[in-house]
């Protein structure tokens, strides 16, 4: 029996037939399944210190295994901050990872593993990337992008208002 195989990228199916075209069968391609949750707060402090733009991003492995989300360069490496103006244009801004030299605060290079169901917390500046010259009054929406394996992974925006506006 000679059978065909026919590829329907569109749709995501294969389907296997004889060459009289009578289907042998036919399954859907499993879909990737996301392995890492990238959320975003605005909380007005790092560390306990009152920052106007201080925030937290956790990421969460959602996956059923080890994930290192920190390979060589360490997590911050693959977090990029994207960050829209009060009149939702975007600021050009360099990638966080630019921050990371051998004198950075940010820890050495190492690798760090998440067990199914662990977070990852990295306290930042909201606005850290955005030069000064373009931080100019008003209300900024920032999200974070963590990017693992060419994967990115984004949260929701926050709003961060700058300078902080006290009530």
């Amino acid at each position: 029996m000679t059978l065909r195989i026919v590829l329907f990228l569109s749709s995501c199916s294969i389907l296997i037939s004889t060459a009289g075209g009578a289907p042998v069968s036919a399954a859907p391609l499993p879909r990737e399944m996301p392995m890492l949750k990238c959320e975003l707060s605005a909380t007005g402090k790092i560390d306990g210190t009152l920052i106007p733009d201080g925030g937290v991003v956790v990421i969460t492995n959602i996956s059923g295994g080890v994930v290192d989300i920190g390979a060589t360069l360490g997590p911050k490496a693959y977090l990029d901050l994207k960050v829209r103006d009060s009149k939702g244009l975007d600021v050009k801004t360099d990638p966080l990872a630019s921050l990371i030299s051998p004198t950075s605060p940010f820890p050495v290079a190492q690798p760090h593993e998440l067990k199914p169901g662990e977070t990852y917390l990295a306290p930042l500046s909201l606005l850290v990337m955005v030069p000064e010259e373009k931080r100019i009054p008003g209300t900024y929406k920032v999200k974070a992008v963590f990017t693992y394996k060419k994967k990115e992974y984004e949260s929701a925006e926050v709003e961060v208002k700058w300078p902080e506006i006290k009530k």
